[in-house]
């Protein structure tokens, strides 16, 4: 007779069916985990380009050559405004 050779028994035969339940269950569980933490990595990385996109914007805004253009005619413009005003009170005539 064959050494190896078991008789049916199923109480064997339920721990084993348990058994490989129980691996597929880990696996299972092992492999969501995996997706989540690739999940998680997948949204770290959008929210660094994000900020990265933020910073650049600001950095436009800021270096914008028409800006400090812009920003140093209304200067003028206000001096200017002054200066009229002066003169219309210095010359009320006029």
């Amino acid at each position: 007779m064959d050494r190896n050779f078991r008789p049916y028994n199923p109480a064997t035969q339920e721990k084993q069916t348990t058994s490989t339940n129980n691996s597929s269950e880990l696996r299972l569980a092992k492999l969501a985990l995996f997706g989540n933490l690739i999940s998680i990595i997948g949204q770290a990385i959008s929210t660094y380009v994000q900020i990265l996109a933020i910073q650049d914007l600001e950095e436009q805004q800021f270096n914008d050559p028409y800006e400090a253009k812009i920003q140093k005619l209304e200067r003028e413009i206000q001096e200017l405004r002054k200066e009229i005003e002066k003169q219309k009170r210095r010359y009320p005539y006029l």
